[in-house]
């Protein structure tokens, strides 16, 4: 990185801080405006270690770090509410601040979102005038370390004393600019207890505008002061943006793109939307340039890349000695438990005496006993850096790594637990693990129709679907499935008995409410939405939306169905608290995605997937002899 460019922005940035919290001085009562001038150091000293840190960036696969503004390409915010308030974030977005201080950003993994938040962070620091970012990773909180605790560990200095009642009282006043970065990280044992606390803090402090990111989890629910935001999917031209950055325009970027544009391969195509995604298929390419076809693919072979000495940052002859002196089965066999551990106890970083302790516990259960733990974890940082180090702690370079050797493990080596261990993490778990299950899909397809898509189809042909002679129920099944619809015909006789007291009517575009009555209630049923959000992206198990030839509308699409099946069950976005007001756009019901669940297609994948298990086929798909 050219360190004069994060050199020129501090020297810039620093008299505009000054200024600006000099007239926050004066807002103050007389006893706190010397301590806020003296404790103000405190608070420069953390925002330039966070800016020279955030300024650098190392992404996946690459041992160097890079210059974060000449890798970042401009992410795009898109409201789940309305889509005037969506943004690209290139700075601080003040325009969408300004209307909505408090925020939450959810996506599935590699999306960006803690890239998303550290260039905001950047941004509010170079303007000065907004508010005083801090930067809170939530994976270190815990029923021991609160927001707060937190916050002020990262603001004090070694060389002197920090007033804290003044924190207090700035945090009262709203001029923290508060990034909550990893809510999906924090550990699940504690998750309940920070919760709470962190609940309690923001109500307490909810002047300052706060930005929280996660992935998909129901816990969210409880933060109903926050508008919801998604990170827009990439475009074809942005992915090769990013691809052209993270060589600034050299040979290995341009020889990728150029097949990409070649190549027409549909499997890669759906890839190119995630950045986290994009960066492994430069990483993969640059070690065997060929395009992977699926996701799990881009990680197997990211992992060869890494283990066979390549790096991507100093070119093919350089090479990192493993002090472990595995071979790469043995090697890969050990960081698949590793994997599984990390996933299992929903922990993705790690003092290094529990990364030790699991490595030991590892070696054991694999038989391996010709290496040493502390020369494995250095070539886990150094030599195949799937982990980074961080103070005193390890953190895996990206939580997907781990859930693609956990899912390794347990597709290979669990043997018998296979069925408890998945039934585990998904029945079981407040998590929901979507990005595990869908490479659980595509490694091991037996498996999850054995061990998840049977019951949740039985679940669903039962309770959401059964027989009935008044009522014909079909599924809509969506993005995110969480909430049942029924739909009657305004010109039909409805019976309250024909549904359940509790269902409740909903406002709809007019052109639906002109001849038709929605009725929801909430699912309370597992989790069947996490298996049915993965096959309705890629497009199997349902029937498509009928359509009429050349006719993109989805609302012409449903409303001819509708005209054709007066009653249905609908499921629908996964929202714990809703009201009218959520559902006002038909998108949100229906997005374009749309397939169709009828019970007679639950009947028969049942009835496939049984027939595979009568006939003895074991869970690679081959028949036993």
């Amino acid at each position: 990185m050219n360190t004069s460019i994060t050199n020129s922005a501090l020297g810039i940035a620093k008299p505009v801080f000054e200024k600006w919290f000099e007239r926050l001085v004066e807002t103050v009562s007389i006893k706190y405006k010397t301590v806020m001038m003296k404790d103000r150091e405190h608070f420069w000293n953390y925002l330039e270690r966070t800016y020279t840190k955030f300024s650098k960036i190392r992404p996946v696969g690459f041992r160097e770090q890079l210059d974060f503004m000449k890798v970042y390409i401009p992410l795009t915010l898109q409201s789940k509410k309305n889509e005037e308030r969506n943004v690209v974030v290139d700075d601080y977005p003040i325009q969408l601040l300004s209307l909505q201080k408090h925020i939450l950003i959810v996506d599935n993994a590699g999306m960006g979102k803690s890239t998303l938040s550290k260039r905001m962070f950047l941004g509010a620091f170079e303007n000065g005038e907004y508010g005083i970012p801090l930067y809170v990773e939530l994976r270190h909180l815990s029923k021991d370390n609160d927001v707060l605790q937190e916050i002020l560990k990262q603001i004090r200095n070694l060389s002197s004393e920090f007033n804290e009642k003044l924190l207090s009282i700035l945090l009262e006043k709203g001029v923290f600019v508060l990034f909550l970065d990893g809510y999906d990280e924090i550990s699940l044992n504690d998750k309940e207890v920070v919760t709470e606390a962190l609940l309690a803090f923001i109500n307490k402090a909810g002047n300052n505008t706060f930005i929280l990111t996660s992935r998909n989890d129901d816990a969210l629910a409880g933060f109903q002061t926050f508008d919801q935001y998604s990170i827009k999917q990439l475009e074809e031209s942005d992915a090769y943006k990013l691809l052209a950055n993270l060589d600034d325009n050299g040979e290995k970027s341009r020889s990728l793109i150029q097949k990409l544009e070649e190549e027409e391969i549909s499997g890669v195509k759906e890839f190119l939307v995630n950045p986290l995604l994009v960066t492994l298929l430069y990483t993969a390419f640059d070690y065997e340039p060929t395009i992977p076809t699926k996701k799990h693919l881009f990680y197997d072979q990211v992992f060869n890349a890494f283990f066979q000495q390549h790096d991507f940052s100093k070119g093919d002859g350089y090479v990192h000695d493993k002090k472990s002196k595995l071979a790469k089965d043995d090697f890969e066999r050990i960081l698949r438990c590793v994997g599984f551990a990390s996933v299992y106890n929903h922990k993705v970083e790690f003092e290094r005496t529990e990364i030790i302790s699991i490595i030991k516990k590892s070696k054991e259960k694999c038989g391996l006993s010709n290496f040493n733990e502390s020369d494995y974890l250095d070539d886990l940082v150094k030599a195949v850096p799937l982990f980074s180090k961080e103070g005193l702690s390890y953190k895996w370079s990206h939580k997907s790594l781990a859930e693609y050797f956990a899912v390794e493990y347990i597709a290979f080596d669990s043997l018998d637990l296979e069925q408890t261990i998945v039934e585990r993490l998904y029945f079981n778990d407040k998590e929901r693990n979507e990005n595990l299950f869908d490479l659980y899909y595509d490694i091991k397809p037996a498996g999850f129709n054995r061990f998840l898509l049977l019951p949740c189809l039985e679940d669903i042909k039962n309770d959401v679907l059964p027989e009935s002679e008044n009522i014909q129920k079909i599924v809509f099944c969506t993005k995110m499935i969480g909430r049942s619809f029924y739909v009657f015909s305004k010109s039909q006789l409805v019976d309250k008995s024909e549904y359940e007291e509790g269902w409740y009517l909903h406002s709809l575009p007019e052109k639906l409410l002109e001849n038709y009555r929605f009725f929801s209630k909430p699912n309370e049923r597992k989790k069947w939405w996490t298996l049915l959000d993965i096959l309705v992206a890629k497009q199997c198990l349902f029937e498509p939306l009928p359509r009429e030839k050349n006719d993109r509308s989805e609302l012409n699409a449903v409303l001819r169905y509708l005209d054709s099946n007066n009653n249905l069950c609908v499921d629908s976005s996964n929202i714990s608290k809703f009201d009218d007001e959520v559902i006002q756009e038909l998108n949100m019901i229906i997005p374009i995605k749309s397939r169709l669940l009828t019970r007679e297609s639950c009947e028969k994948k049942i009835k496939s997937i049984k027939k595979d298990i009568e006939d003895n086929k074991d869970l690679t798909g081959w028949s036993i002899l």
